[in-house]
């Protein structure tokens, strides 16, 4: 009885908040008084897509509502209609594309506000799809990880004949150096475009320049241009391909949501202290959920963060933390890791000065990079973009040369791995790349996935030109230049980037010699599908490779999570339901002083409903709480019990 009663309460107030929200946006557009349901879809479809979810939403409602009031309808003909709308078109991910639903993982509050529960609830359901390689078995990987180990008992010649660890004798070499890893937001090093007629009033990236002299230097291709640093992030710090992963999933926010291997967790069985530092809020992309299944033990974010200076709040009206600020928060979460143990360090940095969008008003004209000479037919809008952006990069490189002017002076050896996340367009277009001939108007032109990398240690002064290597194989690649131990799947990608190719990304095949392709060969499609049976074994299969690299305590971990998950389930109460309708009712009517109930503090705390926000991500509010409203009813309705 308690059931059916709040669900039948949840059903209704759901309908009358939704007709509400519903009748609001259609008096902004001025379809009031016309209530055929198809004649508005009709109208607004051709205007925005947006607003025929709502109307298919508001049938399902329809139906809904009408059920439980057992009122008779064609159930022959609604089925139909209904499988051909989950299966023909939310479930095809290429259908929504091209019907104007596009996914937007960054918010996802913001996708539901545009297209409405059930088709973001749908459309989402697709980001979690992972299909099993069809020959993985315990066998299957065993054979694998053999072949890495018996490749282990030959001399081949090393990656990079002029590296540390090509030139120094393996009893001389540094075992546990410090690693620092700086992502900055959207660099590359645009000093490039001088090349193509571009010039700035000053050196961008003189200290850049300076460093490669004396250290490993590259390109690092990234699976993404204007957005998706998750997956830049998520490949660097794994050595998973985000391009195995179903497309417009987000890793941290479908897919990163128990124990895993990465860099940070196997680090920390070989005794290292492990953190990261952003300077944005933790919720976004779910790094605060994300960042400890990847072994990294704490988290300072925007929330921890005082005294930072900001800049850019012409578009960002907050304003944006300055790289300078966060060359200070790495170096004083340095210095308080050290202080509190001996243990080596593993430090994850991301900034976030120089997001999209670009505008000359974020910066004062005496504080501004000034461009002095640029292709003709180039926008006043697009110059004064491309300086702003010239700006970011100029304190990208100033953060850069502090950064390495304090660990050349610390007393343990350290590495330090910069790299940019991704390509972005400026002024909201290509011109500034097709104008001056750096690269087409295409988003897949692999010149714009294909950003600056560098790899400073304070113990070596060797320079190796990395060529381009894939972001995923950042940290085989960083272990293999400094001599440090492996784990199996990253000798793994080591043998591969030997054998088959510098990349394998979206689609976009870099071969050995660096040139691109779409095709792979017989050989590179047998490494592509052993690269992705050793990922599904590690972040969705038995992890029988974990035993295998002596890395049992995350399969520990792995499991304890699910039985302490398990557990509490268990233990809580069926009312939890009425918290969910709550939040419905909060949603939906703009009342979010209701969120502040003790009954969302319950709610928010239930891991069931943890477990549900995968399926929508943990950005924002909105989409994780419907969508967690929606489940957590058709759990109630299917008899299931916490």
């Amino acid at each position: 009885l308690q059931q059916n009663l709040l669900l039948k309460t949840a059903d209704v107030v759901y309908f009358f908040a939704y007709c509400n929200k519903l009748y609001r946006h259609l008096q902004i557009v001025g379809y009031t008084d016309n209530y055929s349901t198809l004649g508005c879809a009709v109208k607004l479809g051709k205007n925005n897509t947006r607003y025929i979810s709502y109307f298919v939403e508001l049938s399902c409602l329809i139906n809904c509502v009408l059920s439980r009031c057992s009122v008779k309808r064609k159930q022959n003909f609604e089925s139909a209609a209904l499988c051909l709308l989950v299966f023909g078109v939310y479930l095809q991910p290429a259908v929504t594309r091209a019907v104007g639903i596009v996914p937007d993982a960054w918010m996802q509050d913001r996708y539901y506000r545009y297209y409405g529960v059930v088709t973001g609830f749908m459309t989402n359901l697709t980001n979690l799809e992972i299909d099993k390689p069809e020959e993985y078995s315990q066998e299957a990987v065993d054979a694998l990880l053999d072949n890495v180990d018996e490749s282990q008992k030959f001399n081949t010649s090393p990656l990079y004949s002029t590296s540390y660890s090509a030139v120094t004798p393996k009893d001389e070499q540094v075992k546990d150096p410090t690693i620092i890893y700086v992502m900055d937001e959207s660099y590359w090093d645009v000093s490039e475009l001088e090349q193509y007629g571009i010039t700035f009033d000053t050196d961008v990236s003189k200290n850049l320049h300076a460093l490669q002299q004396t250290s490993a230097y590259g390109r690092a291709y990234s699976p993404s241009f204007g957005g998706g640093t998750c997956d830049v992030e998520f490949e660097a710090l794994t050595g998973y391909s985000a391009s195995f992963l179903p497309s417009g999933s987000k890793p941290y926010q479908q897919h990163v949501t128990k124990p895993m291997f990465a860099l940070p967790s196997y680090l920390k069985t070989q005794g290292y202290q492990t953190a990261a530092v952003h300077c944005f809020w933790a919720r976004y992309w779910s790094r605060d959920t994300a960042y400890p299944n990847l072994g990294l033990d704490d988290f300072i974010s925007l929330e921890k963060m005082h005294g930072v200076q900001k800049v850019r709040r012409h578009y960002w009206t907050t304003g944006l933390v300055t790289d300078d600020s966060m060359a200070d928060q790495i170096i004083g979460q340095y210095e308080t890791m050290k202080a509190q143990s001996d243990a080596p360090v593993f430090l994850h940095a991301v900034t976030m000065q120089n997001h999209t969008n670009y505008n000359k008003d974020n910066y004062p004209d005496d504080q501004r990079v000034k461009v002095t000479e640029a292709p003709a037919g180039l926008k006043a809008s697009t110059v004064g973009a491309l300086e702003d952006f010239a700006t970011g990069i100029r304190d990208a490189d100033a953060m850069l040369g502090r950064l390495t002017d304090y660990f050349s002076q610390v007393d343990e050896p350290v590495i330090l791995v910069f790299w940019g996340d991704h390509y972005n367009p400026i002024d909201s277009n290509y011109d500034v790349f097709t104008k001056s001939g750096y690269a087409s108007d295409s988003s897949a032109d692999p010149r714009l996935h294909q950003t600056t990398l560098l790899m400073w240690s304070n113990y070596s002064d060797r320079a190796v030109d990395l060529g381009t290597i894939a972001a995923y194989d950042i940290s085989p690649v960083m272990m293999e230049l400094f001599g440090l131990r492996q784990p199996a799947y990253f000798q793994f990608l080591g043998r591969q980037l030997r054998a088959a190719y510098r990349a394998n990304t979206r689609g976009t095949i870099l071969e050995k010699d660096g040139t691109a392709s779409n095709e792979l060969t017989p050989l590179q499609q047998k490494w592509s599908d052993e690269h992705w049976l050793l990922q599904y074994d590690l972040m969705f299969g038995k992890g029988y490779a974990l035993s295998r690299m002596g890395l049992g305590s995350i399969a520990e971990a792995q499991i304890d999570e699910k039985v302490d998950s398990f557990s509490e389930n268990r233990k809580k109460p069926l009312a939890t339901a009425r918290g969910l309708c709550y939040y419905y009712l909060a949603l939906h009517t703009h009342h979010y002083a209701l969120l502040c109930s003790d009954e969302w503090r319950a709610v928010r705390r239930h891991p069931i409903c943890q477990w549900i926000t995968v399926c929508g991500g943990k950005t924002n509010f909105g989409g994780n709480f419907t969508m967690a409203v929606v489940s957590m009813k058709q759990l109630l309705e299917a008899g299931v019990h916490f």
